[in-house]
């Protein structure tokens, strides 16, 4: 966006809010395309954890294969609030993307 004296103004993206409940059933790539990569991965009996820190929340996801192809998949997640004014579900997971694609520009 350009100021009147010609410069260009940067703005952060803008935050959004995504459903957990949104991200149950995705394979792995859509989890990192959705949250970027996970912070740490805990491999556990036959799936995985994708943790994603950050300091007001954390986010895990349980990954598992599917029966029929054997591609991991959502089955689970829990997201917990550190601290005091700790944001929402969605709004955590908001902020993890918005954290990801910072990385990435």
């Amino acid at each position: 966006m350009q100021g009147g004296t010609g410069e260009t103004t940067l703005r952060p993206p803008a935050r959004i809010d995504i459903d957990p409940e949104g991200l149950v059933g995705r394979s792995e790539a859509q989890l990192e395309l959705a949250l970027g990569k996970a912070h740490r991965r805990e491999p556990i009996a036959s799936g995985v954890n994708w943790i994603y820190d950050r300091t007001d929340c954390r986010a895990s996801f349980l990954l598992l294969p599917e029966v029929s192809s054997g591609e991991r998949r959502v089955f689970g997640y829990e997201i917990t609030s550190r601290g005091g004014e700790a944001p929402s579900a969605p709004a955590c997971l908001g902020r993890i993307a918005g954290d990801a694609q910072s990385r990435r520009s």
